[in-house]
């Protein structure tokens, strides 16, 4: 956000309660250390016009993730609530008193002997939603040491240091003329050469 100020002087910001000031021209987020396309807004038409096309789903968000384990089926939805852990407040979980509807779409682009990459697209926006709902089928995403736990934090000799979570495409409608809009941005370096020592190991499926 400080970048953006610096470089645009001003941008337009949700007032909550008064003027957020470091959520200027945000309208979604991704989690820390998730690579990937963003949206900011540039003035509060286009805020406004954004932050509705979120709240009422109208914005389709695609994510590539590298996870732990080979998953057999081509494709899949996961429908598990999701909410505060029980007893460890600063986790999500399906384990919860308040769980709020989650759910998670996937499809197998590549299958290697110990992981599969897959493209993630989510129906709602939950904080840590495809982290939770992948290590919930016991596929959790490499890299994440708070949902993957050691067997994700490793590929061979290679120490994993961010979640292999990618925001590869964001469509939304343009906020003055309506017309559908697409971005997309490649996996950044270090999951490109992960996926590549991958397929070294020897590439078991590419879809399906």
């Amino acid at each position: 956000v400080n970048a953006l100020l610096y470089h645009y002087g001003s941008l337009p910001f949700l007032a909550r309660g008064g003027a957020e000031r470091e959520r200027a021209g945000i309208v979604h987020r991704l989690d820390k250390d998730t690579s990937g396309v963003m949206v900011i807004a540039r003035t509060q038409e286009a805020l406004r016009s954004l932050s509705t096309q979120f709240k009422n789903r109208v914005v389709r968000k695609k994510y590539l993730a590298l996870v732990a384990g080979v998953i057999k089926k081509g494709s899949g939805t996961i429908e598990v609530g999701l909410g505060r852990h029980v007893k460890e407040r600063r986790k999500i979980s399906v384990h919860t008193h308040n769980a709020r509807e989650a759910v998670t779409s996937f499809l197998v682009k590549e299958r290697y002997p110990s992981a599969t990459l897959v493209e993630v697209e989510i129906k709602t926006g939950r904080t840590h939603q495809i982290r939770v709902h992948m290590a919930h089928i016991d596929h959790p995403v490499l890299g994440d040491r708070v949902y993957g736990g050691g067997r994700a934090s490793k590929f061979g000799e290679t120490i994993i240091t961010r979640q292999m979570l990618h925001a590869e495409t964001l469509s939304l409608l343009h906020p003055d003329t309506g017309h559908p809009m697409t971005f997309s941005a490649p996996p950044p370096a270090d999951m490109a050469e992960i996926i590549e020592k991958l397929r070294k190991t020897g590439k078991k499926s590419e879809v399906g």
